[in-house]
C-alpha cells in the first residue's frame, strides 16, 4: 500500500511538472514571436543551455537537498516539490537527472558512500596497540567524528535500510565489515597476550560497535570524550 501511494505521488508531481513546463513553453513561444531574442531555456534544456558547469551544480543541489530531507522526515515523507523548493531548481529538473525519487536516493548511496571514510577512520589504528585502552579510545574519537562530519548520510542509513533494499545493501556492509576490522584488532591484542583469551570476540565487537553508532548518530553529546572512555573500559573489564 504504502509503495502504492508512493508511485501515485511520484507520477502526479511528473504530471504536474509536464503541465507546468508545457505552460512555459507556449509562454516562452509567445515571448519569442512578439520579441525577437537569441533564445531561452526551459528546465529541460538547462543542463544544456548552460553548460556542464551548470548541470553539475544543479544536479549537486538537488543530492544536497535531497539528502538533508531524507535524513530529517525520511524518504516517504519527502516529497520532490520539497526538495526543488530547498535545492531552489524547477521541479522537472530532477527528473531530468533522476527518473524517480527512487533513483535519487540510489544514487546518494552510490556517490556519497560513507564506507571509505569509516574504513579510513578505523584503519588508521590497524596494528596493536602495546596498550589497546588508549588505542580503542583513539579509535572511538575518530569513528565518533567520522559520523557526525557524515551525519546525514548515516541518518539515512539507519533509517531506511529496513524498507529499501538498495539503502540496506551498503548498511549491512558498513556494519560487517566494521565488526570484522574491530573483532580483528581486538583479537590481535589477544593473541599478543594483552588480555585473557575470549570466546567470542565478534559479540564484543559488535557492542562497541552499536554503542557508538548510537551516540554518533540518535545522541548528540556535547563533550563524547567521557562517554568513549568509559564505553572502553567497559570493554576492557570483559578481556582482563
Amino acid at each position: 500500500m504504502q509503495h502504492s501511494e508512493e508511485r501515485g505521488e511520484e507520477e502526479s508531481e511528473k504530471r504536474a511538472t509536464q503541465v507546468a513546463l508545457e505552460r512555459r513553453k507556449m509562454a516562452e513561444s509567445k515571448k519569442r514571436k512578439a520579441v525577437p531574442s537569441s533564445g531561452t531555456s526551459t528546465p529541460e534544456t538547462l543542463p544544456q543551455a548552460k553548460g556542464e558547469a551548470c548541470s553539475e551544480e544543479a544536479r549537486k543541489r538537488i543530492l544536497d537537498a535531497a539528502q538533508t530531507l531524507f535524513a530529517a522526515h525520511g524518504f516517504n515523507a519527502t516529497t520532490t516539490k520539497a526538495i526543488a523548493e530547498k535545492a531552489e531548481v524547477p521541479g522537472g529538473l530532477i527528473f531530468y537527472y533522476f527518473p524517480t525519487k527512487k533513483a535519487l536516493l540510489q544514487s546518494i548511496i552510490d556517490e556519497r558512500n560513507i564506507l571509505t571514510e569509516l574504513r579510513a577512520a578505523l584503519e588508521t589504528q590497524a596494528a596493536p596497540d602495546p596498550d589497546p585502552r588508549s588505542a580503542l579510545i583513539t579509535l572511538g574519537s575518530r569513528y565518533l567524528d567520522t559520523l557526525k562530519q557524515h551525519k546525514e548520510l548515516a541518518c539515512i542509513l539507519l533509517r531506511e535500510f529496513r524498507t529499501h533494499p538498495e539503502v540496506a545493501t551498503q548498511f549491512h556492509e558498513l556494519r560487517e565489515e566494521q565488526i570484522r576490522f574491530i573483532a580483528s584488532y581486538l583479537q590481535a591484542s589477544l593473541d599478543a597476550g594483552h588480555y585473557q583469551p575470549l570466546k567470542n570476540v565478534q559479540t564484543l565487537a559488535r557492542m562497541f560497535l552499536y554503542n557508538f553508532i548510537v551516540i554518533g548518530i540518535i545522541e548528540e553529546l556535547p563533550e563524547p570524550l567521557p562517554f568513549i572512555k568509559d564505553m572502553v573500559d567497559i570493554l576492557m573489564c570483559s578481556i582482563t
